[in-house]
């Protein structure tokens, strides 16, 4: 991976960005990551170890998008055994209350704008139950790379310029294309994690730094929120089936009910619509799945029961409208991880929105989170309403579907509420023998008005057709970081095939490969 500093004019090379192999999978959003996560498989590792090697690693190298002091969703298939959601999103602390959060004058940034952080919980509970590493193995490699530091990348370059002012206080994180960032406090932290284990974080002494910090800083958790931590929750997934492929997706707090309806109504208006292109077709698709989400968000805040938005028959009875029309003219990152046993991780991990709250306690090196924004404070029936415990709501949609029973593809995005248009997009027009193209294709996304954000290099033919279908465009550079990062590991009945989205800086690597 010599040359995976900057392939920013290599995005449209298959090679560059896609790797197979028959002894399992890793694709990250960032090529030291994967590597990592690939030689922990290579070592004799699963892919509950990998996923734990890759997750820290993350936090290392693609600081903007993930860390210590965040949440994780994770969508996990043990062998032989149905999806599952493991479910680590961040949780409002006790002494937040909706008038304290309402008037506070830095709830977006800062320490009163983060919330009780359980992804080191939920990476604790996946590898307690089914890892086969010890700890101090998967974390040391994050912990060199925060040590001796790696090559900034451009669109990492991009990022600290562009939020230069908001890091002002953290003068370690502004640095140019081709600097080397070190990190030697988080080496540290990673280290004392990976020999006392990951209890350290709310119970020994980082989680006693922590609290100090916060409570110095303005901060709302304290002791008794990580002592009442909930432990991640092992959900089950909502699912559907559509086209002989059962696809498994979160529920709220995460993003999995837009992603399925979606599928479900693009299922519903079948190959008879005929007339539109594929982008007017995806864009008519997205937007009705953004405003029934938002409208049924409004139904539940005011006790009414809507319909099953992911259920055959509501898609059948709105897609005759749908095709009528038609035919008329935060930060976050994501990770997918599979061995030969067949376990198979995808999960989704954030610290809100780019660099989180932007602070961080120096002597522990990593970024909190800023999901104190995400709640709501006025009105008490949302379910994100701030109480004590309640669960930052989240548009994460780690996702993995089968065909018979054998993984088709595990994938996953960034990108807020364009997640869900971006795995829609893949999906209806993925080939999991040769997936790059469905990845590397132009991405667009539907707002509930009706404007449609797009890659500028999405055909011609394509925008006149959206504009005649009474669509507003606003479109963005092509490879802009707006369309999202999506991470995919697919397999063809032989051999696995992992994508690494050209719009990041990550790879896929089988743990055979040395690139």
């Amino acid at each position: 991976m010599n040359d995976a500093l900057d392939r920013t004019a290599h995005r449209a090379d298959p090679s560059r960005w896609s790797a197979s192999s028959a002894g399992g999978m890793v694709a990250s959003a960032h090529y030291r990551a994967t590597a990592i996560g690939a030689g922990v498989l290579r070592d004799g590792g699963n892919a509950i170890d990998a996923a734990v090697a890759v997750s820290v690693a993350l936090g290392v190298c693609e600081p903007a998008g993930s860390g210590l002091g965040g949440m994780g969703l994770m969508m996990l298939r043990l062998p032989g055994e149905s999806p599952v959601v493991v479910e680590g999103s961040c949780v409002s602390p006790a002494r937040a209350t909706p008038e304290g959060v309402a008037a506070s004058p830095s709830r977006y940034d800062g320490f009163p704008a983060v919330a009780v952080p359980r992804l080191v919980a939920l990476l604790a509970d996946v590898h307690a139950r089914h890892g086969s590493t010890p700890l101090t193995r998967l974390l040391e490699p994050a912990a060199a790379m925060a040590e001796e530091g790696f090559l900034v990348t451009p669109m990492l370059a991009e990022l600290f310029q562009k939020h230069s002012e908001d890091l002002a206080d953290l003068e370690s994180f502004v640095l140019e294309r081709g600097a080397r960032l070190r990190q030697p406090a988080l080496a540290r932290t990673l280290r004392r994690l990976g020999r006392v284990g990951f209890e350290d974080f709310y119970t020994g002494e980082i989680g006693r730094r922590i609290l100090d910090d916060v409570a110095a800083r303005g901060g709302w958790f304290d002791e008794s929120d990580f002592a009442s931590l909930p432990a991640p929750q092992r959900v089950e997934p909502l699912t559907i089936r559509v086209g002989g492929l059962d696809v498994f997706a979160p529920p709220p707090p995460g993003g999995g009910i837009a992603l399925l309806e979606m599928l479900r109504l693009d299922d519903a208006i079948g190959e008879a619509c005929t007339g539109p292109t594929d982008a007017v077709r995806s864009a008519a698709i997205i937007q009705r799945a953004r405003r029934d989400r938002r409208d049924h968000r409004r139904m539940r805040t005011l006790g009414v029961d809507g319909p099953n938005l992911i259920g055959a028959d509501y898609a059948r009875s709105v897609a005759p409208s749908i095709r009528e029309r038609i035919e008329r003219g935060r930060e976050t990152t994501h990770f997918v991880v599979v061995d030969t046993s067949g376990t198979v991780v995808s999960m989704t991990q954030s610290i809100e929105r780019s660099f989180g709250a932007r602070v961080t306690t120096p002597d522990l090196g990593f970024l909190y989170n800023g999901f104190m924004r995400a709640f709501k404070v006025q009105n008490k029936a949302h379910p994100h309403y701030v109480r004590p415990g309640a669960v930052a709501r989240s548009n994460a949609s780690p996702t993995i579907v089968l065909r018979d029973g054998v993984l088709h593809a595990a994938l996953g995005a960034t990108g807020s509420e364009r997640a869900a248009s971006a795995l829609f997009r893949v999906l209806r027009r993925l080939d999991p023998s040769c997936p790059f193209e469905a990845v590397h294709a132009p991405r667009l996304h539907c707002k509930p008005d009706g404007v449609v954000l797009f890659e500028s290099r999405l055909d011609p033919a394509d925008q006149r057709a959206l504009v005649a279908a009474g669509f507003e465009l606003e479109p963005f550079e092509a490879y802009d970081f707006r369309a999202g990062g999506l991470q995919l590991v697919s397999f063809d009945g032989t051999a696995f095939h992992g994508v690494a989205d050209p719009r990041r800086d990550g790879a896929a690597a089988g743990p055979e490969e040395q690139r």
